[in-house]
C-alpha cells in the first residue's frame, strides 16, 4: 500500500517518507483519472480500505499539502469518500487553514491552494448539496 501504513512499533515515518507516500498516491490516482481508467472507483475503495484515507487525513491535519492533494483525488467523483471526509472534520480543518491560518499568515501558499482545491472537490462531489 505505497508505504502509508506504519510498521509495528514505529512512532512516525519521517516527513519525507510521508510526503513521498502521499505523492505516490496522488500520482497514481491522477494517472488513472487522466487515462479515464474504469477502475478508478475500485482503486479509491482499495486505498480507503487499506487505511489511506485516515493516514492522508492525519497528514492533512499536520498541514502537508501533498496529503490534501491526494485526498482531493480520493474524493474525485466519490460521494462516499466525500462523506467520510466530512465526518472526519475536513470542512472544519479546511476552514481553519483557509480563514484563520491564511489571515494570520501561518498557512503557506501551497497549503492554501491545496486546501482550496480539496474544498472545491468536496463541494462538487457532494450530491446532498446539489438539487436533483
Amino acid at each position: 500500500m505505497l508505504g502509508l501504513q506504519s510498521p509495528p512499533n514505529s512512532q512516525h515515518m519521517s516527513l519525507s517518507e510521508d510526503d513521498e507516500a502521499a505523492r505516490a498516491i496522488r500520482n497514481a490516482l491522477a494517472s488513472a483519472i487522466d487515462r479515464g481508467d474504469s477502475t478508478v472507483r475500485q482503486f479509491q475503495a482499495e486505498l480507503c480500505d487499506n487505511g489511506a484515507l485516515r493516514q492522508l487525513y492525519n497528514l492533512a491535519v499536520a498541514r502537508r499539502p501533498l496529503a490534501l492533494e491526494a485526498l482531493r483525488l480520493l474524493a474525485y467523483r466519490n460521494r462516499i469518500v466525500v462523506q467520510q471526509l466530512a465526518n472526519m472534520g475536513a470542512i472544519e480543518l479546511l476552514e481553519q487553514i483557509l480563514v484563520r491560518e491564511a489571515r494570520n499568515g501561518t498557512a503557506s501558499g501551497a497549503l492554501q491552494a491545496a486546501a482550496l482545491q480539496l474544498l472545491t472537490s468536496l463541494l462538487a462531489f457532494n450530491l446532498e448539496i446539489h438539487s436533483q
